[in-house]
């Protein structure tokens, strides 16, 4: 018990001397500054997209500006013997046309998610919106690491 002891207080004095640091732990929305130009596509996905990219406007860094394509996909991935749909397969696919000063570029971000069916329609609508919200944070995120592979 003693050793565990000293092993976790040795540990500990380790990590917070070393200066070590979560590589995403610092929000550094200032180093970009984001024009939406155009989005069109799925309205909720792209609302949190927007609102997200709003908060990057920094007068003093470059400016780039962004094109969003959004699709929103809800199929039937499985059925029962009585035809009754017991499992969705949920995908999104956004695409990204970013234009700089001396930079363009395309690319495509796609997340799926496999739903079951509920009996409650109210139920199963939220557990679609809030997956729809988790879809487009995650679209967001990999958005932002591309914009730190352009910097």
């Amino acid at each position: 018990m003693l050793r565990k002891n000293i092993f976790l207080l040795f540990l500990y004095f380790v990590l917070t001397s070393c200066g070590y640091s979560p590589i995403y732990s610092v929000k550094d929305n200032n180093y970009i500054n984001i024009s939406i130009q155009n989005y069109e596509g799925d309205k909720e996905i792209n609302s949190i997209l927007v609102s997200r990219l709003e908060s990057h406007k920094n007068k003093n860094s470059d400016l780039y500006k962004i094109e969003i394509t959004t699709e929103y996909m809800k199929t039937d991935l499985s059925k029962s013997l009585t035809g009754k749909i017991e499992n969705y397969q949920l995908s999104a696919s956004t695409n990204f046309n970013i234009t700089g000063e001396n930079i363009e570029k395309n690319f495509s971000i796609k997340e799926n998610f496999t739903m079951k069916n509920f009996d409650d329609d109210f139920e199963e609508k939220n557990y679609e919106k809030s997956i729809k919200e988790n879809m487009a944070n995650l679209i967001y995120r990999k958005l932002m690491i591309q914009f730190k592979k352009i910097k």
